[in-house]
């Protein structure tokens, strides 16, 4: 059951800015996380532009203690959760345990791991098994990030994580909102995070080359969003930023078609004139979905591309925290957000924007 679930929150590290005001100031200036490329130097990497959350340092959001082993990816996660907690003033542990207990409350986060962690560790178990760290290990499991979070946090009902590219953030979404309709959960935290690196640069420009195809401009970052039962949020006065009205996912080949696979699931949940009633679209891929010919021409289709590069897991992440924090949208707007990947995975989450 999707309706009654609503989202209080919402934490943001990216390109465009670190917290949510930043996020939503860049938005209103039209301005994009475009800058020189510095997280990584490779002579074989053709492009000099990246979407790189600019000067990251972590200790002063997070403080020293329990990172010397987290790699890029987890402390992007662990400082986008750190804000959400922050914004709605439930960052101290005996504070939150009072509006929901550590059991009650779980994280669903979407990535495609470090490929940097990876290669780091196989590297070193190459050159000198006998010598290497037990910490790099952790950090080649995809579940890291959101393990990590849920230790630093206590978040004990669940630790759920995906793997599904640029579907995964929604699907994350989509995880929250089950454990919710089961009653497992009284609290979740869903999102997404996703790291530049060497390794992935260059494996993402071999493959488009091999495709014929321009390497995108790569980005990163991390959200982290909060939604609950309505009643729950209303009843200790949280700050409803929208409803979840619908969320779904589907597989096809042909990308057009399984997005109106989609579009028929979330009119199932929500109701035809939900859908009906959809005049925004965002979405941080290129244009290769035509969500405004499957919507029959009446929405405006709001492409996050231009501004935050290909960001991969973090796609509908972005895109979500853009359906919250873009200006633009009055409150009361019905809004979708959609994502599709090369593979034929479609998904796409349908809010009424509250605030």
């Amino acid at each position: 059951m999707i309706a009654g679930n609503v989202i209080t929150g919402f934490g943001v590290v990216s390109s465009m800015g670190i917290g949510a005001e930043a996020f939503r100031a860049a938005l209103r200036r039209r301005e994009n996380g475009f800058r020189p490329l510095r997280v990584f130097q490779s002579p074989e990497y053709r492009r000099d532009l990246a979407a790189e959350v600019p000067d990251f340092d972590p200790i002063p959001l997070l403080g020293k203690k329990g990172l010397k082993s987290c790699d890029r990816s987890t402390l992007l996660l662990l400082a986008s959760t750190e804000l959400l907690l922050r914004d709605m003033a439930l960052l101290d542990r005996d504070r939150r345990r009072s509006v929901v207990a550590d059991e009650e409350i779980g994280i669903a986060v979407g990535t495609v791991g470090s490929m940097k962690s990876i290669a780091d560790f196989d590297l070193e178990t190459i050159r000198a098994p006998q010598f290497v760290m037990p910490t790099l290990f952790p950090n080649t499991v995809f579940c890291a990030a959101a393990s990590y979070t849920a230790i630093r946090h206590g978040f004990k009902e669940s630790c759920v994580t995906f793997t599904a590219d640029e579907t995964a953030a929604i699907d994350a979404f989509g995880a929250g909102l089950g454990r919710l309709a089961q009653g497992r959960a009284q609290h979740m935290v869903v999102g997404a995070t996703h790291e530049l690196s060497a390794i992935w640069a260059l494996a993402y420009q071999k493959a488009c080359d091999s495709l014929a195809a321009e390497a995108p401009i790569l980005g990163e970052g991390a959200c982290a969003f909060s939604i609950e039962r309505r009643e729950r949020a209303e009843r200790r006065g949280a700050k409803v930023l929208a409803e979840v009205l619908g969320c779904a996912s589907a597989f096809c080949p042909d990308k057009q078609r399984g997005f109106g696979n989609v579009l028929r699931r979330l009119a199932a949940q929500a109701g035809e004139s939900a859908v009906g009633v959809i005049r925004n679209v965002f979405s941080a891929q290129k244009a290769d979905l035509d969500e405004r010919g499957a919507l029959g021409g009446s929405a405006e289709v709001h492409r996050l591309y231009p501004a935050v590069g290909y960001v991969s897991a973090l796609t509908g992440g972005l895109a979500t925290g853009a359906a919250l924090a873009d200006e633009r949208i009055p409150a009361g707007s019905t809004v979708l957000v959609s994502t599709a990947d090369p593979a034929g995975g479609c998904a796409a989450l349908l809010l009424r924007k509250c605030a």
